[in-house]
């Protein structure tokens, strides 16, 4: 096997920001580990993780100094520069990475931001090692980058996309949107609402139908339309979440609105 082409493949993989390149040259099981972030990424993951670090960043990589050899892989210094306009720039910082090989394919990477020495580049291979040999046990997925992305994600879903007047809507179809598992996306939802996935979906679908009752309308049939169009699967649905939300019942707030209604209520519709 050659190791210097390996490296060589790996570094331009990264230049070229081909995911399907980079994990060509990489065990199915394989994990990464960012030591700036703390995270580790195994198996199906990674995919979803060098694209999203692909469209995060727009750095150009290159080898400097020897690589050094260790026990199942190597160890090499990187400088990262940042791509400006299509040119390559000065040099903002250098890292090294370990890489532990078997059959020819990287089965753990270890990514460390920084300038180490020839002894502490030898320590992070030894650490990659055994972190290879915990590979089955790795935290699957997400650490701190990862998952402001997913939060990033979930507030223009909510919030620009309205995804919430989709009354199929599930949790399990919007983590296939977003790109994580339905597990982890119930958390992000649970820490950052302090509320389950239907709790959430409900309340801003009362928000969203409480704009539309601000407008004046003598339709007799005009709740069940504002509840369809807000995202209900029922009027029930529809006034169990309102009064919960905001205390009254939709009819009420309703009748109050047309008796104060303005026509500058129109633009909550927007």
């Amino acid at each position: 096997m050659n190791i210097e082409k390996l490296i060589d493949d790996y570094i331009l993989a990264w230049n070229k920001q081909d995911v399907a390149e980079l994990l060509g040259l990489m065990d199915a099981g394989a994990s990464y580990y960012d030591a700036f972030w703390m995270e580790t990424c195994t198996g199906k993951d990674l995919w979803q993780y060098f694209s999203d670090a692909f469209s995060d960043e727009n750095y150009w990589y290159k080898q400097i100094g020897d690589v050094i050899a260790i026990d199942s892989g190597v160890v090499f210094r990187y400088s990262a520069h940042e791509r400006t306009n299509s040119r390559i720039s000065q040099e903002v910082y250098q890292g090294a990475e370990a890489l532990i090989i078997i059959d020819g394919k990287i089965v753990t990477v270890s990514d460390h931001y920084c300038n180490p020495g020839r002894s502490a580049l030898v320590e992070a291979g030894k650490l990659a090692a055994k972190r290879h040999g915990q590979t089955r046990y790795a935290a699957s997925g997400f650490g701190a980058s990862r998952e402001a992305h997913i939060r990033r994600e979930l507030k223009t879903k909510l919030k620009t996309e309205k995804i919430f007047l989709d009354p199929e809507l599930t949790l399990e179809k919007l983590s296939g949107q977003i790109g994580c598992s339905s597990d982890y996306l119930s958390d992000i939802i649970n820490t950052e609402f302090g509320a389950d996935f239907r709790a959430v979906l409900n309340k801003k679908r009362a928000e969203f139908a409480k704009a539309l009752l601000r407008l004046k309308s003598a339709d007799p049939d005009y709740l069940s339309h504002v509840a369809v169009r807000a995202g209900f699967r029922s009027v029930t649905e529809f006034k169990t979440s309102f009064s919960k939300a905001f205390g009254m019942e939709p009819e009420d707030f309703g009748r109050y609105r047309i008796e104060k209604f303005e026509p500058n209520d129109k633009h909550l519709m927007q």
